[in-house]
């Protein structure tokens, strides 16, 4: 898991201008045991403002990585995202449904969403 995260983070500190990452992870319990461990380290690695009461950091690039737990989904709502890393979640459908809200008029379509490692029907 933190190998998948340290990417997604790389990726989002890389991209040019500001932008909106999204880690969701089962459940709000374990995106703060497990996942937001590993965004914390990698942003003090890159100076990033950091948001604990959000679970959020910022980078340089004004480029913001959240995290999530797929239990709290109103907690996504109002966030438009730039990626998405999906990880372990079996409800798949609840997720993309939460994050499709805030597409409906105003951008062509939902980020690309990653999945990673402990998903169900990985294709």
């Amino acid at each position: 898991m933190e190998g998948q995260i340290h990417e997604f983070c790389a990726d989002a500190r890389w991209q040019p201008g500001s932008g909106t990452y999204g880690i969701v992870i089962p459940s709000l319990e374990q995106a703060e045991r497990d996942a937001w461990p590993t965004v914390l380290a990698y942003g003090r690695m890159y100076g990033a403002r950091i948001n604990r009461l959000n679970f959020a950091i910022q980078l340089r690039n004004d480029a913001r990585i959240r995290v999530f737990g797929a239990d709290v989904p109103n907690l996504m709502r109002g966030t438009k995202f730039t990626s998405v890393l999906i990880m372990g979640c079996t409800d798949r459908d609840q997720i993309l449904e939460s994050l499709s809200v805030d597409y409906a008029d105003s951008y062509p379509g939902l980020p690309q969403p990653r999945f990673g490692l402990g998903d169900i029907d990985e294709q």
